[in-house]
């Protein structure tokens, strides 16, 4: 088997787990409706990194609101590292930029990357980002909807 580049290890990655995120956005998409909130549809905002992002908002104006986001972190970009260590992150930003919530799996620790040519870390990795439950970002958003 021919050695991948990083980028391609990385169009690997983006072409498995885009509909996997996408399908995790539907499904916050879903509670947050059952919440009461519009939501906005899912979008791959994909640019330096790979990201799909959910805007769900606050008022009916469409004026206030937050975006759930996925990501695809890379060791390089965030560590100044030389490997193929990436994570998968969520991250609830309100659209004044007030941090609401995040989930990185082991962040700050030696085991926060996954060598990404690594399919069944990688696949664990994600299994882990897969079970936050819509409930708990549904509950941050609600706590700051009041505010």
């Amino acid at each position: 088997m021919a050695v991948q580049t990083y980028s391609e290890v990385f169009e690997a990655i983006n072409e498995t787990y885009s509909p996997l995120a996408m399908a995790k956005l539907y499904e916050l998409k879903a509670a947050c409706e059952r919440a009461g909130f519009t939501v906005s549809d899912p979008q791959d905002i994909s640019a330096d990194e790979y990201q799909w992002t959910l805007p769900v908002w606050f008022d009916s104006e469409l004026t206030r609101g937050a975006d759930v986001t996925i990501s695809v972190e890379e060791e390089r970009a965030h560590d100044g590292g030389e490997g193929f260590g990436l994570n998968f992150v969520l991250e609830v930003c309100d659209s004044d930029g007030m941090m609401i919530g995040s989930f990185q799996p082991y962040n700050y620790s030696r085991f926060v990357w996954v060598d990404a040519r690594d399919a069944d870390a990688v696949k664990e990795r994600w299994g882990e980002l897969d079970q936050v439950m819509p409930n708990v970002v549904v509950t941050a958003l609600v706590g700051r909807r009041g505010q």
